[in-house]
């Protein structure tokens, strides 16, 4: 991975040439945060940043980051549901990406093979996330890849745009 100033977020995401729903969540050894470009994953504790982050993705491009908070994410079925702290919101990132450094900060292991990640804490298996194309994606309690809506959207006003209208 390219090295990049101390306030500098990256995301180097791998190049996959099968489309992904831009609803799904891409486990990413390469990013440094986890991040989502949808403002209504975001239901409470959102935090605007009082000076956007720079976040480099992985064509080059920099875009900003305004501010982060918790996601709360459905697996489905037997792995339920459980909330990822600190997801920074960057306006058009076309994907939502978990960090496997910062899932490893957060007591959360990866285990790969058999073209699978697995979450695991403990003893407890969170989530999974099957291979597809070059990219990882989280997946539901069915074992398939999670094409459907894998972070619910909050039904109340977003405070993402709360927080920007009061800027």
């Amino acid at each position: 991975a390219a090295s990049t100033a101390s306030s500098n977020v990256t995301a180097l995401t791998a190049r996959s040439a099968v489309s992904i729903n831009s609803s799904s969540w891409i486990v990413d050894s390469g990013a440094s945060w986890h991040m989502t470009g949808d403002p209504k994953l975001y239901s409470r504790g959102y935090k605007p940043f009082a000076i956007p982050r720079p976040v480099e993705i992985a064509d080059g491009t920099v875009l900003q980051g305004h501010g982060d908070g918790p996601v709360r994410l459905f697996t489905g079925g037997k792995y339920g549901e459980f909330t990822i702290n600190s997801v920074l919101y960057v306006p058009g990132l076309a994907t939502n990406l978990l960090s496997v450094s910062q899932l490893e900060d957060r007591d959360i292991s990866t285990v790969s093979g058999d073209s699978m990640i697995k979450l695991v804490r403990g003893d407890q298996l969170i989530a999974v996330a099957h291979r597809l194309g070059g990219a990882y994606v989280l997946s539901s309690a069915s074992g398939a890849p999670e094409y459907g809506l894998s972070a619910q959207a909050s039904k109340a006003p977003s405070p993402v745009k709360n927080a920007q209208e009061a800027e």
